[in-house]
């Protein structure tokens, strides 16, 4: 597994207070997935989300099912929110997530009117994903991807 999240530095401005190391690993997951990729809707399965994010394999569908209800109820809670001069724009990244039990598959779309968070990148934070879910708790997440925003700077 050698997958990359790339995303707009602005993404670094949100904050995902409430998110558990595993939230923020299904998230960095969907993100590396969703990159460069549009709004064009993503079928993702389950295993395929469990690899990437390194899952344990004892739980089972139902609680896998559960930690991705969880993470997009708090992705859904985070404020995200864009400031400039003249305005205040607020908005939710992935408004389309279907979670398909039966088809054990998830459904993600990004959001039209941001997409430019994950495909315009002129100023962008990379990382491989695979360091960012050996990392152990949600502090160390959160400040390994700020610090890999200002990499290039020595």
């Amino acid at each position: 597994m050698n997958e990359i999240v790339k995303y707009q530095n602005d993404m670094n401005k949100l904050n995902f207070k409430g998110f558990t190391q595993m939230d923020m690993n299904i998230f960095m997951a969907l993100c590396s997935q969703m990159k460069e990729k549009d709004t064009d809707e993503l079928v993702m399965s389950f295993s395929k989300i469990k690899e990437l994010t390194s899952y344990d394999k004892k739980h089972g569908s139902e609680e896998f099912i559960a930690d991705l209800k969880r993470m997009n109820q708090k992705l859904m809670s985070v404020n995200c929110e864009i400031i400039t001069k003249t305005e205040i724009i607020m908005f939710v990244l992935f408004p389309t997530f279907k979670i398909n039990p039966d088809e054990e598959t998830l459904k993600v779309a990004v959001n039209k009117d941001f997409k430019w968070l994950l495909n315009e990148m002129k100023s962008y934070t990379t990382f491989e994903l695979a360091e960012f879910i050996d990392l152990k708790s949600k502090y160390s997440k959160n400040l390994y991807r700020l610090l890999k925003q200002w990499r290039t700077l020595g």
